[in-house]
């Protein structure tokens, strides 16, 4: 909301727009309602001006009732722009400095009215707001917004030049083992692959009763040459930084290491199933997230989920899907906009994904044990280990969400061994070669001299297989000693030296 009692402080920006109207409505304020409609809101002030310095003044207007009243006009008889998504409450008189401004409030338009446009053609009047302007929309925008628009999801269509024969057998079988292990005794783990399938929505019978995969079922189990024929924008990218922690790193060597299309192409059974499970493994491998936390676990894919789920694989922007780790955050783009309300999703209220097949074949593979879904279940389970809340960025031209998780490599539980926290990472006078992982644990046993097995992983934040692993190499090294008359969970750990 605008203190109007200090509009100086106010300027331009993504979410306002000021006009002077003092000879009538502009004409470029349809442009501005357009413009707002298609992207994330906005109020447009008439009987303002912007000054030298960029700050906002009031100036007197004729007739601000007037003013309302043409705009209510001109906006419903359908000859200025398609569609009248404003309420007459979003138009109101405010005064500022002795003079009286109209307020229009312009919502963010639901996506079943979108694209707002100006005139008879939604490819030449179709605007979005980007910082302080208007710009028109490019054909690829236009287009995202009139498939957003339909009903029918975009991955059920039938691909009825493909037969299920084109599918990439192994992921099917692959994709069958994750379904059963979590569904044994499920009817559907005990029909035939085509009927599986189309219980998916990954496949669907024909009028001629042949089985053709649909879109949802080719991006899941397709081979990647035939996706890239049916989604020419069709892009997946895993980034990660060198971890600057590790020894074999030094500050010549930063350089990042991704995998590409190319590199993935290789493989003609580059899909989204084996993506996923390659990302899955990624995240298990990426040290802080190595726990017996289940529920990060949990969060992690989820987030995985929720942008293959989300994402606008009809595209042609370039930009694609897009995972990215640094050595403080994980960057998890999918091309695509928001298609609820930002506080819908953030509270889990609306459920509206883009690829409805997707979503129960991703949905089917998905472990459940927190009960909160999508981003409920990350920011809980962000929360939980007391790290900094992840950040949620929508960007348009082009069109792409991009959630922003904060890692925290030296973090601690924030009851588990407090004198030992933050774990350092410069531990110098023990003279002998060792993982970054054995120097932690070299590093809490200098500090907290005897700990058990759950100590140790409770203080680093690693799963137990992980530490047992390390606490071999460096018992057999001699590094450290262990009571070994004690069972595992309460042998203890000192050491040697």
């Amino acid at each position: 909301m605008i203190d109007f009692s200090n509009l100086h402080l106010y300027h331009e920006n993504n979410r306002i727009e000021a006009k002077q109207a003092q000879g009538g409505l502009p004409h470029s304020i349809w442009e501005t309602y357009s413009a707002f409609a298609n992207t994330m809101g906005g109020i447009i002030l008439l009987g303002v001006m912007e000054t030298e310095d960029k700050s906002f003044r009031s100036v007197p207007l004729g007739s601000p009732e007037w003013l309302a009243d043409e705009f209510w006009s001109k906006i419903n008889d359908g000859t200025h722009v398609n569609t009248n998504i404003l309420s007459r409450g979003d138009i109101r008189i405010e005064e500022s400095d002795g003079n009286r401004i109209v307020v229009i409030e312009v919502p963010r338009a639901d996506r079943r009215d979108k694209p707002i446009f100006i005139g008879s053609d939604p490819y030449t009047g179709s605007y979005r707001r980007n910082g302080e302007g208007d710009y028109r929309c490019s054909r690829d925008e236009v287009d995202s917004m009139l498939r957003d628009k339909a009903e029918t999801s975009p991955d059920t269509q039938l691909i009825t030049e493909l037969s299920l024969t084109d599918l990439n057998t192994e992921t099917v079988i692959r994709y069958h083992a994750a379904f059963s292990a979590l569904h044994s005794k499920a009817a559907l783990a005990q029909l035939d692959f085509p009927e599986f399938l189309c219980q998916l929505g990954a496949a669907k019978k024909a009028s001629d009763s042949s089985y053709h995969p649909t879109a949802g079922g080719l991006l899941m189990f397709g081979h990647y040459p035939d996706i890239l024929r049916c989604f020419p924008g069709f892009s997946l990218r895993y980034c990660e930084e060198a971890d600057p922690l590790s020894p074999s790193n030094n500050t010549s060597d930063k350089t990042t290491k991704c995998k590409t299309d190319t590199d993935f192409a290789a493989q003609s059974s580059f899909n989204l199933y084996e993506f996923y499970t390659y990302v899955c493994e990624k995240f298990d491998q990426i040290a802080s997230f190595d726990t017996d936390n289940e529920l990060l676990h949990q969060a992690l894919r989820e987030a995985l989920v929720n942008a293959l789920v989300h994402a606008d694989y009809r595209s042609n922007s370039g930009t694609g899907l897009s995972i990215t780790q640094t050595a403080d955050n994980l960057l998890i783009t999918n091309p695509g906009s928001f298609r609820v309300k930002v506080k819908e999703a953030i509270n889990g209220r609306v459920s509206d994904p883009r690829n409805t097949a997707l979503g129960t074949m991703f949905g089917l593979i998905l472990p459940r044990g927190g009960g909160r879904r999508g981003l409920p279940a990350i920011l809980g389970a962000w929360e939980g280990q007391g790290w900094p809340a992840p950040r949620i960025r929508e960007d348009f031209d082009p069109d792409r969400i991009t959630l922003v998780l904060p890692i925290n490599r030296s973090h601690t539980a924030p009851d588990a061994l407090t004198n030992t926290m933050p774990i350092r990472f410069a531990l110098k006078n023990i003279p002998f070669s060792r993982s970054v992982r054995e120097q932690q644990i070299a590093e809490l046993l200098t500090i907290r001299p005897v700990c058990t097995l759950d100590e140790i992983c409770l203080a680093l934040h690693l799963s137990k297989s992980w530490v047992r692993k390390l606490l071999q190499r460096m018992l057999d090294k001699n590094l450290i000693s262990s009571d070994n008359n004690r069972p595992d969970k309460k042998k203890q750990y000192r050491l040697t030296i």
